[in-house]
């Protein structure tokens, strides 16, 4: 179960994050202190608890959901191992392209249907096949009503906030977009 939980299409740590794979490069991560070296082992032990408890867990695939659901608490660990990386890892295009397929990856899940059918083994084609045919927020698992409104929203509990003040389709991650845009310029400058 812990390697379905790591590699598979199913629910797979490495399938959904893919810039987690940069994990495999810590123990080979030249010019490396020891300052770091308490930070990561507490990250690694708090990680692997994860991974054992939802591994021994009977509902370890986490339902309807897409993903790894039960690991995403040990996330901000995981994330925290990969920024004591040295600069030139962080900064090597593989490391952007795995960002930015990690960044896809999770957008069109959250902006198609963060819910797939339990008979459904991969979700990503089916979510990147609605996300490029523009059916947004489509829920596989639980009944809509078309036009979509602000009742069933909050009763279903997935929407953005373009979908709030109005807009719909595509124009509904405008302002989703334009707050990510201005984050990364901040970020940047």
């Amino acid at each position: 179960v812990a390697l379905k939980l790591l590699v598979s299409p199913f629910r797979g740590l490495f399938w959904f994050s893919p810039v987690l794979l940069l994990l495999a490069v810590i123990p080979f991560n030249r010019g490396d202190t020891s300052s770091y070296r308490d930070i990561r082992w507490m990250c690694l032990c708090i990680a692997l608890a994860y991974l054992l408890m939802n591994a021994s867990f009977n509902g370890w695939h986490g339902g309807k959901c897409a993903g790894p659901r039960y690991l995403i608490p040990m996330y901000p660990c995981l994330f925290i191992l990969i920024a004591t990386l040295n600069g030139k890892v962080l900064k090597h295009p593989l490391t952007l392209i795995l960002m930015a397929l990690s960044f896809m990856h999770t957008l069109v899940l959250v902006a198609t249907s963060p819910q797939h059918p339990d008979d459904v083994m991969n979700p990503l084609p089916i979510a990147y096949r609605l996300f490029l045919e523009g059916r947004f927020d489509t829920y596989l698992s639980i009944p809509r009503q078309i036009p979509i409104d602000k009742q069933t929203m909050l009763t279903y509990g997935s929407f953005n906030l373009g979908e709030l003040i109005g807009l719909s389709g595509p124009l509904s991650f405008v302002p989703w977009l334009i707050i990510v845009a201005i984050l990364t310029w901040l970020l940047l400058h």
